[in-house]
């Protein structure tokens, strides 16, 4: 009996020693791979990226997008700004309902349209001498201090005047140049009292800068000038706005587009990203 069972168990050794064999093979094997080879993909996925910003910064200038006035502005109502949702119902503008439907009719005949809001809080850009309007959504802050820092180093003292602003601030700065009263625009002979307002501020809910993505800038340069004459706005539209694209902006008014609303302000700039402007 005992020689008999004696191959049988022969057999059974064999097997369990090979398998003992395979385990140190895999587990040597487990030991000699990188410690990180679990996250190899998203190490990788990190380094091409680093690597593709890198490069669209070294020869950003020779893939950014010439642009017409039209394109320009085609390119701004196209985008879906992140963290905004469309204001659906216009805000309160004197308390009179028949008085802001007036004004809203002439302000949307003018091309005013009703803009979007943030959906979440957005954040401070701590810039000097801004109160309400010092905020901005992430990704327009990061853009601005970009171009800050491009401004810096060409000599530019470009300087934030106005960034996100509510509704209510909105109504307040609309209101505060509107001396006719509710009575008066109802009866339409304040039409062209309303006009002049709107041809220097939005209704509240049509302003650009409801969004949170639009900013105002100032050429702090001690001489009192206009934006428009200043080496600022020379800086910022120079080779079809070349400096303001390359940090993501685009001019909100800028020549060739059709009515938007209030006179050009070459001030004022909208963000859309920097892909967005790329050939």
């Amino acid at each position: 009996m005992l020689q008999k069972q004696k191959p049988k168990n022969h057999r059974r050794n064999l097997a369990l020693l090979g398998v003992s064999v395979g385990l140190a093979i895999i587990v040597f094997v487990f030991l000699k791979l990188p410690k990180n080879s679990q996250n190899s993909q998203v190490v990788i996925d990190d380094k091409a990226a680093t690597s593709s910003s890198v490069a669209g910064a070294t020869d950003e200038s020779d893939k950014i997008a010439f642009f017409t006035g039209e394109q320009f502005q085609n390119l701004y109502d196209s985008l879906a700004m992140p963290n905004t949702e469309m204001l659906e119902i216009p805000p309160v503008i004197t308390g009179n309902a028949v008085a802001d439907a007036r004004i809203r009719d002439i302000a949307e005949r003018r091309g005013y349209s009703l803009r979007s809001v943030p959906v979440f809080p957005i954040q401070k850009s701590n810039e000097p001498g801004l109160d309400e309007d010092d905020l901005l959504q992430p990704n327009a802050l990061i853009s601005w201090k970009d171009l800050l820092q491009k401004a810096k180093k060409s000599g530019v003292p470009i300087k934030l005047n106005s960034g996100y602003r509510s509704i209510e601030m909105q109504r307040k700065l609309f209101l505060g140049r509107l001396s006719a009263s509710p009575a008066t625009i109802v009866s339409g002979h304040a039409d062209a009292a309303v006009l002049k307002v709107l041809s220097q501020a939005a209704p509240p809910g049509y302003s650009r800068h409801h969004t949170g993505y639009t900013i105002d800038l100032i050429c702090n340069d001690g001489t009192g000038r206009q934006f428009k004459q200043t080496n600022c706005f020379t800086w910022m539209k120079s080779d079809n706005y070349k400096n303001a694209k390359q940090s993501g902006w685009v001019p909100s008014y800028p020549e060739g587009a059709s009515k938007q609303g209030p006179e050009p302000e070459p001030w004022e700039y909208v963000w859309v990203g920097q892909d967005a402007v790329r050939e």
